[in-house]
């Protein structure tokens, strides 16, 4: 196999080589637009501890800390049970599995957001764990350094599936399922060659050679004289 032949065979399944990759491409968009469910994500930001106008690197070194403490009791039973008493989320199955949250890194912010197939429910969600975050601070620790400086809205589209991306993915993988098979087909092809031109010229050196004959053996009616 080379560079000819692979290009020879490129040629041969031009049409394919169209074919495939435009199928891959309708099939992903129609399940993806048709079969998967969409998720939509909503996310509030929060600011923890309001910094003195005298902060120093100790007190930012505190407050960060804070910001990793509250970020822990944002995805505690503690925080999930108060979200819980809203009677729009109580019977929302595997709650906690929709929420995510994230301190942002070397600020005093916590993002927390919620994923659902319905937008508005996920900005729900993600406010109101947010809410039951700051009671809990309010009420377990007496503190009240953290508040909302983002309320989550009902995003406009959804984060997954990504149409686009699944599309392009999809021709891209139906290419080169096309391709390699072309490659695989000319790689078995160039090997049975190769050993039916092996196996031709082994009988070709066996026909030229012949059987042996020992001239130097008597004739049968040689052997049988007295």
């Amino acid at each position: 196999m080379n560079e000819k032949n692979v290009l020879a065979a490129l040629v041969q399944v031009r049409l394919a080589l169209f074919l495939v990759p435009v199928m891959a491409m309708v099939v992903a968009g129609l399940i993806t637009m048709f079969l998967l469910p969409p998720v939509y994500r909503a996310t509030t930001t929060l600011l923890v501890f309001k910094q003195p106008e005298d902060a120093n690197l100790k007190s930012l070194s505190f407050n960060r800390s804070l910001v990793r403490t509250y970020g822990e009791l944002a995805k505690s039973r503690l925080v999930l049970e108060e979200v819980l008493k809203n009677k729009e989320l109580d019977m929302v199955p595997h709650l906690d599995d929709k929420i995510k949250v994230e301190p942002v890194p070397d600020t005093e912010l916590i993002r927390i957001s919620a994923e659902d197939a319905n937008p508005t429910l996920a900005a729900l969600i993600a406010n109101e764990v947010a809410r039951a975050l700051t009671r809990k601070i309010n009420d377990t620790m007496s503190m009240s350094n953290i508040q909302v400086i983002d309320a989550a809205l009902p995003p406009a589209g959804p984060v997954w599936p990504n149409h686009l991306l699944s599309i392009l993915f999809a021709g891209i993988l139906g290419l080169v399922a096309v391709v390699g098979f072309i490659l695989a087909r000319d790689y078995i092809s160039g090997v049975q060659g190769n050993r039916l031109a092996v196996d031709a010229d082994t009988r070709a050196d066996k026909a030229e050679t012949g059987p042996s004959v020992d001239h130097d053996v008597p004739e049968e009616s040689d052997r049988l004289a007295p």
